[in-house]
């Protein structure tokens, strides 16, 4: 793996750049040694692919889940009896692939039974090194010799655009402040220049190249994003570098990432013909993993890095993570529940990364009661479902600690589940969210009450999870307390409309991704809304041709307990003057007749009021024979 950095050093001590040891090589006595630089980078020897080219295991192999996120890089080529070969060449490959099922023949697999599909990620161990102190990159160069391919880059310099250089026996981009994007196997710095982001190799080069790692020595960081993805190491503090100049030599090889989530499009609001709704998903992901998609959003799984955010801020449930998913979350919280069970109140649940287990919170907790931990591989799974669902089977509270990329996430749905409980008369405290400078609210005691079990719960329906979880709460004495007006970014509300514009085109209907808004039927034409399954996405409100539907952001606690839907509009049917079947609204047809004498000054055909089957009789309808 390291003959590449062995002859890179020798190329330096055997005179290739007079700029390093005052050696000419024979016919090079009046090159520029940046010249020779560039040819040397150039040549080949930079990309060459150490052998990675016949990494020949099995990709057709189930990937069994494995138990934490630090498991998704899989081990190197070198580690699986790869044969080093010479001569390849270097762009990095990135290929999905979807594993066969494990044992799995029903249509529908279960959590514990759902393939894991994975990227294949090839390393070869080209590694990007910035900084904005000289020494400081080439003593990491100088650690990392033997084991990767370095390329320095130093920003901060005063420099106007790029250029090539040395730097203690290194070769080094000399550039302005610099960022980087992209993903393992594929980062590209990049610099403003004359108004747009250009390429910084490219710039000093004349080619484009791209780098499979990344070692950041900046103090404030230059990639794209606050959460850079896997290979990317930005080491602000001395405990950092340590832990990157150790894993870095070991990131390089062939890999496999497994992917976190899937989308289930059927549920998805994000977009309808063409129409754009909800983007819950993409403004939640830390890693900038989700974009913008025409009907459900696009997912790079490789920068992706398992937080469940997405999944947590999703509403409609139609972002689902492989394993572990809602089934086995719920059961965990009820066992927790469960164990303390015997000791006459009900526990308070404390629910954190299963990697860094808050001590300091569980011993405040247990002046107020009986405390179970609840570990989980991504707590970012936790919704406003899933923290009412935990009083709903017995909790007397839950606090979540706010940490790691999906704390914004986790204190919004924190946020939403304490208005719910507040606006059926509850205590809020019962859900707190434990953020590192805040002091823990008094937590309500209670007893242990008859409660749901998880298998009460629709874990595959994340608005009949919370609906029921509303249901089983229900309001105190006092009854619901008045609806509450919400902001425009609540994914709870109602829908109005304007019944004298209304058809019953069913374009609305035909929209919504949840079945919050079906149609009522021939006999009985009209529109029938469920407000629990609302998610106030916009997608019926922006189909609708004649802009009769609008948004009413609300919680309404007792609505929001029920799924019987309701009628929003409705119309006398309008009946076959042949056969006397009902076949359509009153306002529909009004509708047509209007467009008719409008754009063509027609008068009612005859077939207008017969159904389709009396309207295809009388077309076709031969002529009686004359005498």
């Amino acid at each position: 793996m390291s003959r590449f950095a062995g002859s890179f050093l020798q190329r330096v001590r055997k005179g290739a750049s007079p700029a390093t040891d005052g050696e000419t090589a024979p016919g090079a006595a009046r090159q520029d040694p940046t010249e020779l630089l560039r040819a040397h980078l150039r040549s080949g020897a930079f990309s060459g692919s150490d052998g990675l080219d016949d990494y020949d295991a099995d990709f057709s192999a189930s990937v069994p889940f494995v138990g934490s996120e630090a498991d998704t890089v899989g081990n190197s080529a070198g580690d699986q009896g790869a044969t080093p070969a010479q001569g390849q060449e270097a762009e990095p490959l990135s290929k999905e692939r979807v594993p066969k099922a494990v044992g799995t023949s029903s249509p529908m697999p279960s959590e514990t039974e759902r393939a894991v599909p994975c990227e294949m990620i090839r390393s070869r161990g080209r590694t990007l090194i910035v900084g904005e102190e000289e020494t400081a990159l080439r003593e990491r160069a100088d650690s990392l010799n033997g084991e990767l391919d370095c390329l320095l880059l130093l920003v901060q310099t005063g420099e106007e655009s790029p250029r090539l250089g040395w730097s203690g026996g290194h070769a080094c981009l000399f550039c302005p402040e610099a960022r980087i994007s992209g993903v393992f196997g594929a980062f590209r710095p990049t610099i403003l220049y004359s108004g747009e982001m250009r390429d910084v190799v490219e710039m000093a080069l004349g080619e484009s190249r791209l780098f499979d790692l990344v070692l950041d020595l900046t103090q404030e960081g230059v990639f794209a994003s606050a959460f850079p993805p896997l290979g990317y190491y930005w080491v602000p503090q001395s405990e950092d570098l340590d832990r990157a100049l150790t894993e870095l030599p070991r990131m390089k090889g062939c890999f496999e990432k497994q992917h976190f989530i899937f989308h289930v499009p059927e549920k998805c609001a994000h977009g309808y013909a063409g129409m754009r709704g909800c983007s819950r998903c993409i403004e939640a992901c830390p890693y900038g993993a989700i974009g913008e998609g025409r009907q459900v959003p696009s997912v790079d799984h490789l920068m992706c890095q398992g937080c469940l955010a997405c999944a947590s801020a999703c509403p409609t449930g139609a972002i689902e993570p492989f394993l572990p998913g809602h089934e086995e979350l719920l059961s965990r919280l009820e066992e927790a529940i469960a164990r303390c069970g015997s000791s006459g109140a009900a526990p308070v649940l404390l629910v954190h990364h299963e990697e860094r287990e808050p001590v300091e919170a569980l011993e405040h907790l247990r002046g107020y009661g009986p405390v179970a931990s609840v570990p989980l591989q991504a707590p970012g799974l936790l919704g406003t479902e899933c923290l009412l669902a935990a009083l709903a089977m017995g909790a007397a509270g839950v606090v979540v600690p706010k940490e790691g990329p999906e704390g914004e996430v986790l204190e919004s749905q924190v946020r939403w589940a304490r208005t719910i409980l507040r606006v059926l008369g509850r205590s809020p405290e019962r859900i707190q969210l434990a953020a590192p400078d805040s002091q823990f609210e008094p937590l309500p005691l209670s007893t242990p009450t008859a409660s749901l079990k998880a298998e009460d719960f629709s874990i595959r329906d994340k608005r009949a999870t919370l609906s029921r979880a509303v249901q089983q709460l229900g309001p105190d004495q006092a009854g619901f307390r008045e609806v509450r007006e919400m902001p425009p970014d609540a994914c709870f509300g109602a829908v109005s409309l304007r019944g004298e514009l209304c058809t019953l085109c069913m374009a609305c209907a035909g929209a919504c991704p949840t079945r919050a808004l079906i149609p009522g039927g021939e006999n009985e034409p009209g529109i029938c809304f469920t407000e629990s399954r609302c998610v106030q996405c916009g997608l019926c409100a922006r189909v609708c041709p004649e802009q009769a539907l609008s948004l009413f952001p609300r919680l309404s606690p007792e609505r929001l307990g029920s799924q019987t839907p309701v009628w929003l509009h409705r119309e006398e049917p309008e009946k076959c003057r042949v056969c006397g079947r009902p076949f359509a609204s009153a306002g529909m047809l009004q509708r047509i007749r209007s467009l008719l004498r409008e754009r063509r000054g027609e008068i009612e055909p005859e077939w207008l009021t017969m159904c389709g089957e009396c309207r295809v009789r009388v077309l076709f309808e031969e002529p009686e024979d004359g005498p």
